[in-house]
């Protein structure tokens, strides 16, 4: 977007939810300003859905790649705040398997398959509802 000698670059990532990361530009002043801003929820939600609803009305002389890339941007959007949800309704488990991961890893009485072995038993005891 630019207004006069200002310009504003957004970049979407679904893979960075629930950054976006910003390109501020003054071109007279040189000044330039990168950051990365927390949107929220509701925003990527807005996104991801504009993106299915702009796929859906586009007629058929539309480049079928714009189309798959926007479904593809819906579809990597709603996995994304699934994801994010999961990891903060069980945040204290995986931190906790972390932290277990960590002290197997430094212990050094164990061989490679031991420790798999017991990293894995750990996992399957989390059962981790969705």
């Amino acid at each position: 977007m630019e207004v006069g000698s200002r310009s504003v670059k957004l970049k979407l990532e679904p893979a960075s939810y629930p950054v976006i990361k910003m390109h501020l530009n003054a071109q007279g002043d040189n000044n330039t300003v990168e950051t990365e801003v927390r949107f929220p929820r509701e925003f990527w939600m807005n996104m991801a859905n504009s993106c299915k609803e702009v796929a859906g009305s586009m007629g058929a002389f539309t480049s079928q790649n714009v189309v798959s890339g926007l479904n593809l941007m819906h579809q990597s959007i709603l996995l994304e705040i699934a994801a994010e949800d999961k990891r903060l309704k069980h945040q204290a488990a995986y931190e906790s398997l972390v932290d277990f991961v960590f002290e197997i890893n430094n212990r050094t009485d164990l061989d490679k398959v031991r420790k798999g072995q017991l990293i894995h038993d750990r996992a399957c005891e989390l059962k981790l509802q969705p």
